[in-house]
């Protein structure tokens, strides 16, 4: 009988999210987007007073700026309401719920938007030539790496 092994050991095998690698990029991106509001200056962990913090101190996310650069002009080429997710799920850091609603779809709507945002920005990152992703590849359910 053999021993079932966990995931973090080596061997095993995790179940992978294809869509890690453009969900970091569009992370990096949202706090990109969120240095340039704020003249280039967040908060440090270090420089922020515990005493009068009342909600969780951000974690750190990496921001390079090239990358960052090549992510908004993936997400450029994408339909309005599919950038608006963007802004709500990356920039903003609102709740589904919160997010449909002040776009104005359902939850369910909201969700496959997700999806459609993720596989969209996969495609102009893997072709940054073309203009605008074809509809074909927005609404995949799952964009291949």
């Amino acid at each position: 009988m053999h021993r079932q092994r966990f995931v973090s050991e080596p061997g095993a095998r995790a179940k992978t999210d294809p869509h890690a690698r453009v969900k970091r990029r569009l992370e990096s991106w949202g706090r990109w987007i969120e240095l340039s509001q704020q003249g280039g200056h967040l908060p440090s962990s270090l420089t922020l007073d515990p005493n009068r913090i009342r909600h969780a101190l951000p974690r750190f996310v990496p921001v390079s700026e090239v990358e960052c650069a090549e992510t908004d002009a993936a997400i450029a080429k994408l339909p309005q309401q599919v950038r608006a997710v963007a802004v709500a799920e990356y920039v903003a850091y609102v709740g589904t719920a919160v997010a449909a609603r002040k776009i104005g779809v359902s939850e369910r709507h909201y969700r496959r938007l997700r999806e459609m945002l993720h596989n969209g920005v996969a495609y102009c990152l893997r072709h940054p030539g073309v203009p605008v992703p074809p509809a074909q590849v927005l609404l995949k359910p799952v964009a291949p790496d």
